[in-house]
């Protein structure tokens, strides 16, 4: 315990968002479903909170994919509830790193 072990190795810069791109592209639509779930006046924070949602329930945890695999509701209501105060402290660090992501990927998309 407290070592870092590296989950992969690439041998080009891109490769990593690639691999990202790849391991998230299916679930799209799922993404969508809890944007929309994410009620907020800023729809930056509403897919800030919908891709934290989904990196905690796939990448840090695997509870999204079950078995069965959890629909968009049960995805937010498993990060809503934990009552672990570093899961949340976790989350809501996601929600500000997801957000102000998403918010400069689509105000400078080049």
């Amino acid at each position: 315990m407290g070592t870092s072990v590296a989950l992969a190795s690439f041998l080009e810069v891109s490769t990593p968002t690639k691999f990202m791109v790849s391991f998230y592209q299916s679930m799209i639509p799922l993404i969508e479903s809890l944007k929309t779930l994410n009620v907020d006046t800023n729809e930056y924070k509403q897919y800030g909170k919908a891709l934290a949602q989904i990196c905690y329930t796939t990448w840090d945890t695997p509870v999204a994919f079950g078995p069965p695999a959890l629909t968009a509701e049960q995805i937010k209501n498993e990060v809503i509830n934990t009552t672990n105060t570093k899961v949340i402290s976790l989350y809501n660090n996601y929600v500000t790193i997801f957000t102000t992501l998403y918010e400069d990927f689509v105000l400078n998309p080049n």
